[in-house]
């Protein structure tokens, strides 16, 4: 079966230093990835098809290793991507990963302060903090994404001028995706019905992006099965049915990650694009 899939998420920590009530990501298996299994699963993705890797948490820059991770992808030929809530971003290390790193995401809610404090994202200053630390990742040419989770506390926000004001190359916006045993108690506070998310998408759809492309958005249907994720220690996460399965890499290459993965439903909802 021909390999549809061609992009990884790795989630190389559950650590962070905020606490987004809405992560689906906040218990993992192990606290870290460990640096000295990069290069084994990073050339069994290779191998299998992948050409670009998110490096995801928790928080990624957190991980004390990062340089050693994104120096050992780039080694691979692969596209590199950083997928961050911002906060530990200097210009200095930006510069230090700038060699190494394609694209750095940064993940914004609201353009409302109060708003993303009451969803953990942050101290009260994230909007502040991501205008400033979005404008030094263009300064030095990283290309740049902007993330966004739709909740009950933002879907009805008009968010077209800060992404104007910020100006990305891609926009993702998610529909909050309830996991059991990660976020399923902030579930009846935060999630949001489909004709919610839609209330968000015909706000904000009519915007576009420095690449002149559309935001993406992404349901809970688009979500379930159509993303690879590992965990720390390598090992394929499957989200279906809103809970996680855990399955050794070496053993979903054998059969191809379209078997345990909607290979269609990854291309549908934009996984393949020119990174």
């Amino acid at each position: 079966m021909e390999n549809k899939v061609t992009s990884a998420n790795w989630h190389l920590t559950d650590r962070c230093n905020y606490a987004c009530k809405f992560c689906f990501m906040q218990k993992l298996p192990d606290v870290d990835a460990n640096i000295d299994s990069a290069n084994r699963i990073l050339s069994i993705l290779k191998k299998n098809g992948i050409t670009k890797v998110n490096f995801v948490g928790g928080e990624p820059l957190l991980h004390p290793h990062l340089q050693d991770f994104v120096v050992c992808a780039k080694n691979h030929g692969l596209t590199v991507s950083i997928i961050t809530n911002g906060y530990l971003l200097t210009q200095q290390r930006i510069k230090e990963l700038k060699p190494f790193v394609d694209w750095i995401g940064i993940s914004i809610d609201s353009a409302n302060e109060d708003i993303e404090a009451k969803l953990g994202r942050g101290f009260g200053r994230h909007v502040e903090n991501t205008l400033r630390v979005c404008e030094m990742i263009k300064m030095e040419g990283i290309k740049l994404k902007i993330n966004t989770v739709v909740t009950k506390l933002n879907f009805s926000e008009d968010l077209r001028s800060l992404i104007e004001r910020i100006h990305p190359l891609r926009w993702k916006v998610f529909q909050m995706l309830g996991i059991l045993g990660q976020n399923e108690t902030e579930l009846a506070s935060l999630a949001i019905s489909s004709d919610e998310f839609q209330v968000f998408i015909k706000t904000n759809k009519n915007i576009l992006l420095e690449s002149n492309q559309s935001p993406t958005f992404e349901t809970n249907d688009d979500m379930i099965d159509s993303y690879l994720m590992l965990a720390p220690d390598g090992s394929v996460i499957q989200n279906s049915g809103h809970g996680y399965a855990y399955h050794a890499l070496e053993d979903v290459v054998i059969h191809g990650f379209s078997d345990i993965l909607n290979s269609d439903k990854y291309v549908k909802r934009g996984g393949q694009y020119d990174w």
